[in-house]
């Protein structure tokens, strides 16, 4: 995933920045350490569905943006995509470029035991999962979104920790006027 910030005047305190959350075509590479490298490059994903813009503001150097849906792709294997509702971010900038921060909303608590219960009990065998008692957990924790004719809620609260390095995005757009492909490289 990709994190760009832009519209920064002041990087204290702002009233209107922009945060868009993309995928990348590209895997990230760890360093030596096993920490993701910093300073590479990334191509955004074309798919307008893997483009979400947040509008944010700058409160002593943390940025928090208001809430909206946030859809990102993740492994196709365990679950294919997140779809958070009413999500927000909140990230610090640090002095070396990283960010340290936490992505927070609503996301459909079935996926979540889909991406286990697909597995059966060999999940069970191998992860110390007892499925039937995690299915009716998050069934019973779901907090939001009541369903209109049984009025069980069909969101559960979820935060994901947000750690990040500067990179640079690569973006290809095609010139209206000659039918040729620009790029674009923002970021660091």
């Amino acid at each position: 995933l990709l994190i760009e910030i832009s519209g920064i005047d002041d990087p204290v305190n702002d009233d209107d920045v922009t945060v868009s959350i993309i995928r990348g075509q590209e895997r990230p590479v760890r360093d030596s350490s096993g920490g993701l490298l910093a300073g590479m490059s990334f191509s955004v994903d074309p798919n307008p569905k893997w483009h979400n813009v947040l509008k944010g503001q700058i409160r002593d150097g943390v940025i928090t943006t208001t809430p909206t849906n946030i859809n990102i792709a993740t492994d196709p294997f365990v679950m294919p995509e997140h779809n958070f509702t009413d999500a927000r971010l909140r990230l610090k900038i640090k002095e070396d470029g990283t960010l340290d921060g936490k992505l927070g909303g609503y996301h459909k608590w079935f996926p979540f035991y889909w991406k286990y219960g697909v597995g059966t009990w060999g999940v069970e065998a191998t992860n110390n999962i007892d499925l039937p008692g995690f299915y009716y957990a998050l069934r019973k924790l779901a907090d939001a979104y009541p369903d209109p004719e049984t009025g069980e809620n069909t969101s559960i609260s979820v935060a994901f920790q947000i750690d990040a390095v500067p990179a640079f995005v690569i973006r290809e757009e095609q010139s209206a006027q000659n039918g040729r492909v620009l790029r674009s490289v923002s970021g660091n």
